[in-house]
């Protein structure tokens, strides 16, 4: 959820397509994984979904991704910058920042197809009637 909400802050720091779609991406497999694991657990094969690599390599680029892009921009009633206080030049830091959102939506785009194929046959399975 703290994700979610920094990724919507930011793309109200960056409103343009080119920063607002990798963010609608990532949150729209977050929802539809979110989802997913959750219908597996009630079916009792919670296993099957279990968090991957991938996952854990796409959380990782995002949330430094994410921390890159919003140390460029701190509040404007902020003592300090860290950026200047870091000796650190912002163009490079939010390049190097919008690059790993790139990464993290292409990570976010291969766990979420792994997550969805290793469920597949229980998703298509017909239930029991009860």
């Amino acid at each position: 959820l703290m994700v979610a909400i920094a990724s919507i802050l930011l793309t109200s720091l960056y409103p343009t397509l080119f920063f607002v779609a990798p963010v609608a991406i990532i949150l729209c497999r977050e929802i539809a994984v979110s989802a997913l694991r959750e219908w597996m657990a009630e079916k009792g094969v919670r296993s099957v979904v279990k968090v991957g690599m991938v996952g854990k390599l796409k959380t990782a680029l995002q949330m430094t991704g994410m921390s890159l892009l919003l140390l460029v921009f701190p509040d404007e009633s902020a003592d300090i910058d860290l950026c200047e206080m870091l000796g650190l030049y912002k163009p490079t830091v939010f390049l190097v920042g919008l690059g790993l959102l790139y990464l993290s939506t292409f990570a976010a785009l291969v766990s979420g197809w792994q997550y969805f194929s290793a469920a597949k046959s229980s998703l298509w399975a017909r239930s029991e009637p009860q």
